[in-house]
């Protein structure tokens, strides 16, 4: 069945009490901030593509701190109508076809992100980073599901509904591969190998068990990826449209 997920966005967008937050549990986002910032190490200098913006959460945790920060939502309705501070911008553009140049960025997040995109769109959109990220530049993918929302998306995925977080946490470690499904809808090999494909090189590596997933209050996944030496130009000839647009 075909979705189409920029329509579905924007009605998200469009709905005030989803777009203060990015369609995000307020405590789960910020908690995904916090390992961010922790992973990221942002600083002085650094260029930074926050892809799925939403309302520019990150920004206003880093903005007076990098050289640069650009974000982007596929949905205009989500972007920020305010830059957080003299330094930032936010675009209206796609994750599949970044309107930037070569060598841009030093940094890219994308958090929340991975659940929308289609499987055979994982490959092109990793390309894109890597395309405009510079050399030896790190790439955040990550995402969060509170435990409520677990429980439910386990009952309809089959599951007998989990009456507590040990059981809970138990079926997650028991299907890993499931559990991460949940979280990013793309398993974790084929995210290395696409990944590769795309000059990248795992930094960090999540765990998948249920343990290891669960932090607070709900699972969270990361990968941190960083931009190899082989020019991504090789495997993709794809070019920019331009420098970094505001």
């Amino acid at each position: 069945m075909y979705i189409n997920w920029r329509k579905r966005w924007e009605q998200r967008g469009n709905n005030e009490a989803l777009a203060a937050t990015g369609g995000r549990d307020p405590a789960g986002m910020e908690r995904c901030l916090d390992q961010l910032l922790s992973t990221m190490q942002f600083q002085q200098g650094d260029r930074v593509l926050d892809i799925g913006c939403a309302k520019g959460a990150l920004f206003q945790r880093i903005g007076d701190v990098v050289g640069l920060g650009i974000g982007i939502d596929l949905s205009y309705s989500m972007l920020p109508q305010v830059k957080t501070s003299s330094s930032t911008h936010f675009v209206q553009a796609d994750a599949v076809g970044l309107p930037f140049a070569d060598g841009a960025f030093t940094k890219i997040t994308a958090t929340s992100v991975l659940p929308y995109l289609p499987a055979d769109a994982l490959g092109t959109f990793l390309h894109e980073c890597g395309r405009v990220m510079s050399q030896h530049g790190l790439l955040f993918l990550g995402g969060m599901l509170d435990r409520h929302k677990a429980k439910n998306l386990l009952y309809f995925g089959g599951f007998n509904f989990p009456r507590s977080l040990r059981e809970l946490t138990g079926i997650f470690k028991r299907k890993s591969a499931f559990a991460l499904g949940l979280l990013t809808t793309h398993e974790l090999p084929t995210m290395l190998s696409a990944a590769a494909e795309a000059g990248f090189a795992a930094r960090q590596v999540p765990g998948v068990a249920g343990d290891s997933l669960y932090k607070d209050d709900g699972f969270h996944f990361s990968l941190l990826l960083e931009r190899a030496e082989r020019p991504v130009s090789e495997s993709n000839p794809q070019t920019g449209t331009g420098g970094v647009q505001s």
